[in-house]
């Protein structure tokens, strides 16, 4: 799971345009931004939550390489979200299918989660082919559904059942 000390590689993440780009993250700034980012996300992924993670993805050889989490979407309505966010130096390069398939493998400690959605901006191929080659279906376009970072793109919508 993400600590406190995990900040200074968040920030290096988080400060990355590019990788934040098609995402929800905010293009960070400074580290004291990234660490009032780090308190909030620890609260909201408490374990009293129905939340999962998030955990950072680490190389077997302990190389920090990014995040992946389940969050609960409101309103509920019996599927849990999942996002990732992997360095771009390591896109590419199977690190986002890897840690897809630990969090399902987690996903036996969490009996809550049965269903699990995603969206990706549809300009973002790398990112929906992912999903698709970890099991999810496309269920749906939201149009100009991404408005962020000065973009305004359409999502697909990505749905998958908990094996």
């Amino acid at each position: 799971k993400v600590t406190r000390s995990d900040s200074a590689d968040l920030f290096r993440l988080w400060s990355d345009f590019e990788t934040v780009k098609f995402t929800n993250w905010a293009h960070l700034a400074s580290s004291d931004q990234c660490d009032r980012i780090v308190e909030r996300m620890l609260r909201r992924y408490d374990p009293s939550t129905s939340r999962v993670g998030p955990f950072v993805i680490r190389s077997s050889e302990g190389e920090f390489l990014g995040l992946i989490g389940l969050d609960v979407p409101e309103p509920f309505e019996g599927a849990h979200e999942l996002w990732y966010l992997i360095r771009r130096d390591r896109w590419n390069l199977g690190y986002g299918g890897a840690a897809i398939a630990g969090v399902l493998r987690t996903l036996a400690e969490f009996p809550q989660v049965k269903r699990m959605v995603a969206t990706a901006v549809a300009a973002n191929i790398g990112s929906w082919r992912l999903l698709e080659r970890n099991g999810f279906s496309r269920t749906g376009v939201i149009a100009g559904g991404f408005e962020r970072h000065g973009l305004k793109l359409d999502l697909f919508e990505y749905a998958r059942a908990v094996p």
